[in-house]
């Protein structure tokens, strides 16, 4: 580039213009397939230059001449955008083929199907379509947009530019020690790679970086009961609203977005029972009312209709993760530092499962996909293969 020449009026070879081109492409958002055929159309339009008005019959491999004559470019000194930037050097390219005999109009990239890029946010808003669509449980979209908020603040930078690496160093520093563990690693790859697949096919992003990420091996989880001594302590201490949410837990076998779900509607008190809508993968199902769970929620008392349990001073509906997050505080400031409101759920499991030893109603009653998992509850409760091992002797 020329210091000497007027405000407006560069003197550029064929090579800077393109590279020019490569980066007013970029900054406007246009697909790396898209910008590489119209730099393709650019390099022909020169050659054809080169060739005195004649279209090159020369195949894609031919080299640029060694030194290529200066092309003057002339345009506003400011232009309003890269777009207006780039729709000027499309239509100069336009211009320069237009007077060439013949001119192939098909090799031309027409700006307006080149989709525009979409921000960050824009590209969350549709993926939350695309589970809404989908009929995903709306826990599990509320879930997933705001860990898209949070991973976009860790990485510090766009989904675009993320890399493995950026991935593979943030998994390594979970908030809570030197690395996440398994399951929660597990859990943020695979919704990385589901994201990120959905995003490459519908052309709003071009890689995926946790594709080739391996996802950890997990153990084979076995339940976690709480200890009834604990159960009962937190019992005598909890105000009317976290006592429901206890029984809920411990009597009923309800999952934390599963008790944020209830509305005033699902507790049936005619017929004894307890409809629950907010299961995992939308799944409804029907629960038997334990009498201290309806006599607990008569004393809160429940509302006349629509969500049993808001948040404080506010009409909204109490989250999943807020009722999580109350419940392992409540235990906390109790001395049971190392329980967390999913126990309440593996002691329902256990103890329903010593009572009938029918682990298909278990299944039933906890609302689990597959028999498999319920299993777990069997293998945790030792007390029926007891006599059989104590059967065990060597000898007449």
């Amino acid at each position: 580039m020329t210091a000497a020449l007027a405000p407006g009026k560069y003197e550029v070879t064929m090579e800077k213009l393109i590279l020019a081109f490569a980066w007013a492409a970029d900054e406007a958002g246009i697909s790396q397939e898209a910008r590489n055929d119209a730099a393709w159309c650019i390099m022909r339009a020169w050659w054809a230059v080169l060739d005195c008005g004649g279209w090159p019959t020369a195949p894609a491999t031919r080299d640029l001449p060694p030194a290529p004559p200066v092309l003057t470019v002339v345009r506003d000194p400011e232009p309003a955008s890269d777009r207006a930037l780039l729709e000027e050097l499309q239509g100069n390219v336009r211009s320069l083929m237009a007077s060439l005999s013949p001119a192939p109009s098909s090799d031309i990239v027409q700006l307006e199907t080149l989709r525009p890029r979409k921000t960050d946010r824009e590209i969350i808003e549709a993926y939350v379509v695309s589970m809404r669509r989908r009929n995903l449980a709306p826990t599990t979209i509320e879930v997933r947009g705001r860990f898209f908020r949070q991973f976009l603040r860790a990485m510090g930078c766009g989904f675009a530019k993320v890399t493995r690496e950026k991935i593979e160093r943030w998994l390594d520093s979970g908030r809570k020690g030197p690395m996440l563990g398994a399951r929660a690693r597990r859990w943020r790859l695979s919704t990385l790679d589901v994201f990120y697949r959905w995003a490459v096919d519908e052309g709003l992003l071009q890689d995926n970086p946790a594709a080739k990420i391996a996802k950890p091996k997990l153990p084979q989880a076995m339940p976690r009961p709480m200890r009834d001594a604990d159960l009962i302590l937190a019992l005598e201490k909890a105000t009317p609203e976290m006592r429901c949410w206890l029984l809920l837990g411990a009597y009923e076998g309800l999952r934390c977005c599963e008790i944020a779900g209830l509305d005033r509607e699902d507790v049936l008190e005619d017929v004894g029972q307890l409809r629950v809508t907010q299961g995992k993968g939308s799944k409804e199902r029907m629960l038997p009312l334990h009498p201290d769970v309806l006599a607990a929620l008569q004393a809160l008392p429940m509302r006349p209709a629509g969500a049993l349990f808001r948040r404080p001073r506010c009409l909204d509906r109490c989250p999943p993760y807020v009722v999580s997050q109350r419940i392992s505080a409540y235990l906390v400031s109790i001395g049971l530092e190392h329980t967390g409101a999913h126990q309440l759920r593996h002691w329902f499991g256990v103890h329903t499962y010593r009572a009938n030893a029918d682990l298909l109603l278990v299944q039933k009653l906890l609302g689990h996909s597959s028999p498999g998992v319920t299993a777990n509850y069997a293998a945790a409760d030792p007390s029926h293969a007891a006599p059989t091992v104590a059967g065990l002797h060597v000898g007449p």
